[in-house]
């Protein structure tokens, strides 16, 4: 990904972590899970790069919580799945 989108504000990584747990990427009653989620340093990035480009490319807006919004979960991870096999 060219552009560099730093996942490092409080809020970001607050709002990054509740969609992570809605679209099933974090178990959100397993501490451990959590932890790991937020240990520095942040092992998500490349997702989070990855949502927020393709929230601005749907929706022209850097809020994330349009994927829950406008119902588009399967969309975006079926979008996910195959950034993931081309990033392999």
């Amino acid at each position: 990904m060219s552009e560099d989108i730093k996942l490092e504000s409080y809020t970001d990584i607050v709002d990054y972590l509740w969609m992570a747990v809605k679209v099933g990427w974090v178990n959100g009653s397993d501490f451990k899970d959590v932890h790991y989620f937020l240990e520095k340093p942040y092992k998500w990035q490349g997702e989070y790069q990855f949502m927020v480009k393709w929230v601005r490319a749907k929706f022209e807006s850097d809020n994330i919580f349009l994927i829950m919004d406008e119902d588009k979960e399967e969309e975006f991870l079926a979008d996910y799945h195959l950034w993931i096999k081309g990033r392999d």
